[in-house]
């Protein structure tokens, strides 16, 4: 009986621990509370004919009519290696964009903050996970966690 009550005591730490040590994933922060974060899917697009990028999209209706709830580019031009990638400061301004195409409502203006490539962001098929992280000149953020697969944009 008592192997009973602390197996089942073991589980239910291990599910709370699980749980709470997760990151909320998605669009989270401060300027959501301003505007719509919500979406359906996430999808990931490698462009590399012309300039190199990853494309992080966050979609409603993916099967109709498509809208945005945001866009991601990166520019990978000059980056040998994307995976542990970390750009803040003047160079994630220069390369990464937050775009929310097809909205009358668009995000604010952005000054910092950065944006990393945990994994894959170098080959189509590969799983790309990363996080982008947005402070807006009203004061308030928006984080995006992403991890979908990498498809071929060109």
């Amino acid at each position: 009986m008592k192997s009973h009550l602390f197996m089942g005591l073991l589980v239910a730490m291990t599910m709370t621990i699980s749980v709470c040590s997760e990151d909320p994933g998605g669009l989270y922060g401060g300027q959501c509370d301003l505007m719509d974060c919500g979406y359906d899917v996430v999808e990931c697009q490698l462009y590399t004919a012309t300039d190199r990028a990853i494309v992080v999209h966050y979609i409603n209706n993916p099967d109709q009519q498509r809208e945005w709830t945001a866009r991601i580019g990166i520019a990978l031009n000059g980056i040998e290696k994307v995976p542990g990638l970390k750009l803040d400061g003047q160079e994630f301004l220069d390369r990464v964009t937050l775009t929310r195409p097809s909205s009358t409502q668009q995000w604010p203006e952005y000054d910092g903050r950065f944006c990393e490539i945990r994994s894959g962001g170098d080959q189509a098929g590969k799983n790309l996970s990363g996080k982008c992280s947005f402070s807006f000149t009203n004061g308030h953020f928006l984080t995006a966690d992403f991890s979908c697969e990498l498809q071929a944009a060109d």
